[in-house]
């Protein structure tokens, strides 16, 4: 039986950052996941459907998103763009700030370290959960065979059990701090 443990780990660093589209260049955040570019372009697009209206625009991500403000309507875009680094991808979100009143710009920067702060916390969250998810059924399915066989193959099967339940807590550990 082939066992493999869950290397990815979920780190909260968040640095400044610039995004260019064309001759534009706007303020940004950027963070790291250890995860392919396109899980996170899934996630991200799952995420931010939750409050806003995602666009493909297939060389980054436009996020239009509606705010009540005095009675009027003021939309605001944001961008983002999940690129290859190192054995994950690097996340960059940005905020187009043209179109924002100057006074609120730093609340609105504000915001957007916040919500890029939020999605990644969600997306690891869904990622550990759906681990555990896998991990514990390969117990399960360890434990049935444990109880049907004897001798070494059973005590193999039980070592390969008391793995899997080591990792399962270690990754209820992850969901518990990412919870907090």
């Amino acid at each position: 039986m082939t066992f493999f443990t869950f290397g990815q780990q979920f780190e909260n660093s968040i640095s400044n950052s610039k995004f260019s589209i064309e001759e534009e260049s706007f303020p940004a955040f950027k963070t790291y996941f250890d995860y392919k570019p396109s899980y996170v372009e899934k996630g991200w697009w799952k995420y931010s459907r939750q409050f806003g209206k995602p666009l493909n625009m297939r060389k980054y991500y436009q996020v239009t998103i509606p705010r009540e403000v005095d009675g009027t309507e003021l939309e605001f875009v944001l961008y983002s763009k999940p690129v290859p680094f190192e054995n994950g991808a690097s996340f960059t979100l940005a905020i187009d700030n043209k179109t924002l009143p100057s006074e609120k710009q730093e609340a609105y920067l504000s915001q957007l370290k916040l919500i890029l702060m939020e999605f990644k916390r969600y997306f690891y969250l869904e990622k550990y959960e759906e681990q555990l998810s896998e991990v514990t059924k390969l117990a399960e399915k360890n434990g049935s065979l444990a109880s049907k066989l004897e001798g070494a193959p059973r005590e193999e099967v039980l070592g390969e059990l008391q793995v899997l339940t080591k990792e399962v807590d270690r990754i209820k550990i992850k969901i518990m701090a990412l919870q907090k």
